[in-house]
């Protein structure tokens, strides 16, 4: 639900000629989730994706297409750092603070976890025959129809989120769930576009 609503914030906001106001509610969002769920960590790492994409299309709006008047696109930014420094300090309104990633993060690096299911990579030899392989090679199809869709497009924010999940989807299966949502979003886009 909040892959879905950072997202959609996102592009919304993108595709506006003002500053929406819905850019506001995302430190919002960002406590809420970090009081629910690690999940809000690739929030976070999408949100990184989309300032750097947006920090680039800004520094070469021509290269990209872009219309946006100069100091419409500027004070975007502004938002958009800020916004993105507000949720930051989000993360950190938990019960147990920065502790709270550090365990994390200490988990993950934990032998067993090796032998977890939904730990090992899809292409594993565990997978053999499963319907989830063949849903997983559909949906990195349809990566591929959005990375040449971004390519066309030029559109840096969809070339680079869906690419780092592929990425991390080739690591693990729990993370290809992450990739599929994502995805699903911009082949939309990419679909409707072609």
């Amino acid at each position: 639900l909040f892959f879905v609503m950072i997202i959609y914030i996102f592009l919304e906001h993108r595709l506006s000629a003002a500053v929406t106001k819905k850019i506001y509610w995302l430190p919002v969002f960002f406590l809420l989730w970090a009081n629910m769920h690690m999940g809000v960590l690739a929030g976070i790492g999408i949100f990184a994706v989309f300032l750097l994409s947006e920090f680039v299309v800004f520094l070469k709006p021509a290269f990209f297409g872009d219309s946006c008047p100069p100091d419409i696109r500027k004070r975007k930014l502004v938002i958009h750092t800020a916004a993105f420094a507000a949720s930051l300090l989000a993360l950190l309104i938990n019960p147990h603070g920065i502790h709270t990633f550090a365990y994390v993060y200490s988990h993950l690096h934990m032998k067993m976890i090796e032998e977890v299911f939904e730990w090992r990579p899809p292409l594993d030899s565990l997978f053999d025959g499963t319907i989830f392989r063949y849903v997983y090679y559909s949906f990195l199809a349809g990566a591929l129809i959005i990375l040449l869709y971004a390519i066309r497009k030029k559109d840096l924010f969809a070339g680079l989120l869906t690419a780092i999940f592929v990425f991390f989807a080739f690591r693990s299966s729990r993370f290809s769930i992450d990739f599929m949502i994502i995805s699903s979003i911009f082949l939309a886009i990419a679909l409707n576009f072609y």
